[in-house]
Parts: C-alpha cells; sequence; structure tokens
C-alpha cells in the first residue's frame, strides 16, 4: 500500500512539474543563444551591480589566473 501511494504521489509530482513547464516553453525564446555570453539584461538596481561586479572585477581576475597558469605549465613543458 506504501509503494502504490508513493507511486501515484511521484506521478503526480512527475505530471505537475510537466504542466507547470510549459509556461517556461512559450517564453523560451527569450532567453541566451548557444552563441551568446553573459547574463540577462538586469531588470533590478541590484542586478546591475551584480553583473557590473562580475564583468569589471571577477573577469579580469579569472583572466589574469588563467593566463598565469597557462605560462607556468608552458614554462615547466
Amino acid at each position: 500500500m506504501i509503494i502504490g501511494s508513493l507511486n501515484r504521489v511521484s506521478r503526480f509530482l512527475l505530471f505537475l512539474s510537466l504542466f507547470l513547464n510549459l509556461g517556461n516553453i512559450a517564453s523560451a525564446n527569450t532567453g541566451p543563444k548557444p552563441w551568446q555570453f553573459g547574463f540577462r539584461p538586469p531588470a533590478t538596481p541590484t542586478m546591475e551591480k551584480l553583473v557590473a561586479f562580475h564583468d569589471y572585477f571577477l573577469n579580469p581576475i579569472i583572466i589574469a589566473i588563467a593566463l598565469f597558469v597557462i605560462v607556468l605549465m608552458g614554462y615547466i613543458c
């Protein structure tokens, strides 16, 4: 009896998740394309600050670390 009820619950949750995702399928064309980089256009001031922090602070640090590691690997080889 417990296995049967869990099976019905899991089927219901699967159906519910598929039903709720139908709205996302209609708006999927507004998302990023495979060739695009970066975030979506920010809708709030907080997201604007987060995008600026990512683009102008974190990315240069990540690029510098990656270049440093590549140079060290080239030196070792």
